[in-house]
């Protein structure tokens, strides 16, 4: 009921055959800014699931199908509704960091444990909600993967505001950055804008 509520006024549209993601642009340096919100940038690769009809399909920024991460698609395969989201496919360390070169190895040899990091949602019960703000399509986002309830689908959790500090330590977590965004942004799909950036 509680998701329902919030995509209740979201247009009716079937699940698009095609996404094309939206894009950051690069900032030169982090800032603190009231009503952004502000995200671990992950180091994996770019990745649209697609699930209709509880089976699950992966695809690359540039709509190439990625057939190694049957896990993760079997997963989101248990979703009981349609949905697309949007995330980063990573494989993490012991210390929850990512880094490509474990992907790699990973696609190579199936070893490391392979994650799903989602941060943002475009559809959900055949409801197009790219034009909800950022901030709301996350609540969305949380009910949805409650749905799921996955070990290795994760929320890209954020904070509000306070860019700086998270730059701060994600440097020292010797993480590849971080990304802000508007938190009354749409999803502008197949658009580099400003309101999201990434500052590495």
């Amino acid at each position: 009921m509680f998701l329902n509520n919030l995509i209740q006024n979201a247009p009716q549209r079937e699940v698009p055959a095609k996404v094309d993601p939206m894009l950051a642009a690069p900032c030169k340096k982090p800032f603190d800014q009231e009503g952004w919100i502000f995200e671990i940038k992950w180091d994996g690769y770019r990745t649209i699931a697609t699930v209709r009809d509880q089976i699950a399909k992966l695809t690359s920024r540039r709509n190439i199908t990625f057939n190694k991460f049957e896990p993760v698609a079997e997963a989101l395969s248990g979703l009981p509704y349609n949905a697309v989201l949007d995330g980063e496919m990573v494989v993490l360390d012991e210390k929850g960091r990512a880094y490509i070169k474990n992907l790699r190895r990973f696609i190579s040899t199936g070893e490391g444990q392979l994650a799903y990091y989602v941060f943002d949602i475009l559809h959900v019960k055949d409801r197009d909600v790219r034009s909800i703000a950022l901030a709301k399509r996350k609540e969305i986002l949380e009910g949805v993967l409650a749905d799921i309830n996955a070990p290795n689908i994760l929320l890209t959790k954020h904070i509000e505001n306070q860019g700086i500090a998270l730059h701060e330590a994600a440097m020292k977590a010797h993480i590849e950055g971080i990304v802000a965004k508007n938190a009354r942004s749409t999803y502008k799909e197949g658009q580099r804008t400003k309101d999201w950036q990434k500052i590495k």
